[in-house]
């Protein structure tokens, strides 16, 4: 059996579709033999889909001990990739009941970081710390223009944005519009929105959702 077309098929099919509800992700390129964190070496399946591509990639390197690891740890006591399957849905399930609200030891707090400090504070005094100087997460994070860019889009389009960050920071504080910021680049209909305002919330900016104007919605 040529186990490796039927993981690269597995892999492709992945690729080409979205899955609703509970998934796992998956490494394409596994760690151990060189693969990256990039979102580009990464695919979302479901728990018998994962299960199975580590099953197959066991076929394919079998004498690769990381990879004969992992995928004993994910049938250790299981029969079937169903159950497998079954017991993740149900954990996932029984672990977003059990952290929600006030049962989340997170909740009512957000990281914020300064220079080479971190802390937790609580979110209603947020605001305070990032009027001087405090910005959202941990530490910062390199932004890579890739990971901005939704499928199909033109990267070099979106250079300017790492470009201009100074400059662009500066504006939106002045006219908090995303759309006046895109127009003066001569962007129309929105195009780019979903963009920036995720780059702006990684600068730990605060975005208005814009409100759905359709006939009969508020």
């Amino acid at each position: 059996m040529d186990y490796k077309k039927h993981y690269t098929k597995l892999i492709e099919r992945a690729q080409d579709r979205s899955i609703i509800g509970y998934c796992e992700s998956h490494h394409i390129i596994p760690r151990c033999i060189g693969g990256s964190d990039d979102f580009t070496n990464l695919a979302k399946l479901t728990p018998e889909e994962h299960y199975l591509a580590h099953l197959l990639l066991v076929k394919i390197y079998p004498n690769n001990h990381s990879l004969v690891s992992a995928a004993m740890m994910m049938c250790a006591k299981r029969k079937s990739n169903k159950v497998y399957g079954w017991l993740r849905r149900k954990h996932a399930v029984a672990m977003s009941i059990h952290q929600t609200g006030e049962k989340n030891s997170q909740y009512g707090t957000v990281w914020i970081y300064k220079e080479n400090k971190a802390q937790k504070i609580n979110k209603e005094s947020l605001n305070s710390y990032l009027n001087f100087g405090w910005q959202l997460g941990r530490k910062e994070k390199p932004i890579k223009i890739k990971k901005l860019i939704v499928k199909g889009i033109n990267t070099e389009k979106y250079k300017w944005i790492l470009e201009q960050e100074k400059e662009i920071l500066e504006e939106f504080d002045e006219c908090r519009s995303i759309s006046k910021l895109l127009r003066k680049r001569g962007f129309k209909n929105r195009e780019g929105n979903k963009i920036l305002s995720n780059w702006l919330k990684s600068k730990g900016k605060t975005v208005l959702k814009r409100r759905n104007t359709q006939a009969g919605v508020p």
